[in-house]
Parts: structure tokens; sequence; C-alpha cells
């Protein structure tokens, strides 16, 4: 359904007026709603949710933690704060990275992002845009052996609070997926 003006819309509503179907429905898709995911609430900025996703391994290796997040840059406009919390067994480091950025359809790019790594010289981190659009988030430990972290998201600006099953959480060998 098209989107009216607001004079026009006042128009189906006067006094003896009786809006159709259509204009009612008109009416709804005029207006933002709560569950569109660019409505930003102001009371909701800055709200975060813990654990969105949970990771252990017992096993050996040297490979990359790549997070896929729910955002592609030719189709979300959409700003993010992840942070990953835990522990680096083999060199004894804890993990404490952040992420900040924002994907911009319009340029179809990922802007105004950094990675900071807190606490650790051993690990190195940071972002890139995949082969299939999406925003990865990505990390590497000395060694994966008997390590463990959570990832917390907060939202942000125009962004969405992410919830436990929206990354994807992926190791691998390969620097970019």
């Amino acid at each position: 359904m098209p989107k009216r003006i607001i004079t026009e819309l006042k128009s189906f509503f006067k006094a003896g007026k009786r809006p159709t179907q259509n204009q009612f429905e008109d009416f709804l898709d005029s207006y933002v709603h709560l569950d569109n995911p660019e409505f930003v609430k102001t009371e909701d900025v800055g709200s975060t949710r813990q654990g969105i996703a949970k990771f252990f391994t017992s096993s050996a290796g040297t490979d990359i933690f790549h997070i896929k997040l729910p955002y592609k840059v030719d189709t979300n406009s959409a700003m993010f704060h992840i942070k990953a919390l835990g522990y680096a067994y083999h060199s004894g480091d804890p993990i404490d990275i952040t992420w900040v950025g924002y994907c911009y359809r319009a340029s179809t790019s990922l802007l105004n992002y950094k990675t900071f790594v807190n606490g650790s010289t051993s690990i190195t981190a940071g972002q890139y845009v995949g082969t299939d659009k999406h925003i990865y988030l990505w990390f590497k430990l000395s060694s994966i052996y008997f390590s463990s972290f959570k990832l917390d998201s907060m939202r942000v600006g125009n962004g969405t609070l992410l919830k436990q099953g929206d990354v994807e959480i992926i190791l691998s060998t390969q620097s970019q997926l």
C-alpha cells in the first residue's frame, strides 16, 4: 500500500466519513511500527543483551574465529556494538574484544568501524565484509585449546539489539570468508 502524507490521512477520518479498508491499510503503512528494525526507540538505545552466542572448544589449533553478523552492507543500514568476553587458556589471556561499526546500504560498505582488544598482546582482531556481503568480526588466539567466550550486544544508534541466533560463530583457517 502507498504511504500517504498526514493531511491526506486525516481526510479519511473526518466527521461523517467512513474509511475504506484500503484507506485504513494506507494509514497503518504510513507510520513507523515498533517491529520495524529501522525504528529506534530512544529509551532502547544503550540496552544490552548478554550471551547472544557462547563458544567453547577443547581442541587444539590456530583457527580464526569468524562471527557472522545478520547485517549485509548492500541491504542494511545499521550500527553495531559487539563485545566478546572469555578466557584463552593456552596463552593465559583474557578475551576482551569490542567491535563497533556501521553498515550503510547507500554506500554498500562498512563505515566508522573500530576493533579494540583489551588486556592482551597475543590476540588479534578486526572486521571485514565477506563474499556474501555480510559483516564479519574476527579474532585469532595463539591457540584455541580450551578457549571459551561469550558475545554481548548493545543497541547503538539505528542498530538493533541482537539476540541468540542472530550471529553465527565459524572456526576457519581462512583469514576471510
